[in-house]
Order: structure tokens, then sequence, then C-alpha cells
């Protein structure tokens, strides 16, 4: 008796809830209703090697929001990123060696569209620092470039060269304005 009472409720109750939920499971995967939630990831990595971190969702396959990213060539970037992309405020910071085989630490910092230093911002390398305009990661409309052998230039740049109106000063206070062309100043006021 039991063992009916059991089997009954099985039949008409449980296997027809189960078939039900089933079917509206599997509209909602169908339809898209539902979906994966973002989710943190720490230190993952990708075919490459670069490490990511960040909150991942795995239903579009990207990173959203900020991010922590450490590359194999040991660059770090910290901030925005939007379809795997950097995208918003951030920096950039790694080590690069020069022509002896010494190692130089440069940075960039500011906002970035679509992996590019779009906007203001500024960079700094063993060399210099810049900060002002940046059109594809490169020094582009008015900025200061301050050359850490003394010698500063404010003015225009384009495609990173000193490029347009500007003045020069000189370590002993000389200074020199009027044009320049390709990094050179090719007249005077």
């Amino acid at each position: 008796m039991r063992r009916l009472a059991i089997n009954r409720l099985v039949n008409n109750f449980i296997l027809p809830l189960v078939t039900v939920l089933l079917s509206l499971a599997l509209a909602c995967v169908a339809l898209g209703a539902w979906q994966p939630q973002p989710r943190m990831l720490e230190n993952q990595l990708d075919a490459h090697g670069n490490s990511f971190s960040g909150l991942y969702d795995p239903a579009a396959n990207v990173f959203v929001g900020s991010a922590r990213v450490v590359f194999t060539t040991a660059a770090v970037f910290e901030g925005g990123i939007e379809e795997n992309r950097f995208n918003g405020q951030g920096v950039i910071k790694g080590e690069a060696l020069d022509d002896e085989g010494v190692s130089h630490v440069w940075r960039f910092e500011g906002n970035f569209v679509n992996g590019r230093l779009e906007g203001r911002g500024s960079y700094i390398d063993h060399l210099g620092t810049y900060e002002g305009e940046f059109v594809n990661s490169l020094p582009n409309g008015q900025g200061v470039y301050v050359s850490n052998s003394g010698w500063r230039y404010e003015g225009e740049f384009l495609a990173g060269l000193m490029t347009g109106r500007g003045t020069l000063y000189l370590a002993d206070d000389v200074s020199s304005s009027g044009q320049f062309e390709d990094g050179l100043q090719i007249s005077t006021n």
C-alpha cells in the first residue's frame, strides 16, 4: 500500500513537475534568459601566459569594470577594462632594456580608449616626463616635456614629436620660442 502511494506521488506529481522545470530551464537557456553570472578571477592565465585579475563575464567572455593585467613582459596594467580592452582611467607600467642592456622603468597614466592612451595623460621614463594630450598613445596636442638632463619644452606635439609652436627652455635659463618640426626648431619669434 505504501509503495503504491509513493508510485502515485512520483507519477502524478514529481515527474510532471520535473518535466515542467526542465522544460522551463531549457527554454530559458534557449532564449538567453539565463546567463552565467560574472565572477571574480584572480591571476587567471591566458594562452600567452598573461595573468588577469578582475570581474569576468563568462557569457560574453570578457572582463568588465576594473582589472589588473600582468603581462609576460612584466608590464602591469591596472584600471578600466571593457570588452577585453583598456578603457577608462588606468596606469600601465613596466621596464625596458636600452641598447647597453640597462633596465629602465616607464609608466603611462591617463584615459584609455580601445587600448590606447587618449586625451590628457602622462608618460615617464628614464629620459624624462611628458604631461599633456595624447592621441593613439603618442604625445599629440599641447604638452610639456621635461628632460632628465635639464631642458624643458612647452608647446605643440604631433605624433610624439615637438611639432608646431613652442618654447624650449635650456638648463641655464636660456629660452627660445618659435616653430618646431619633427623635434627640431626651424624658426624663432
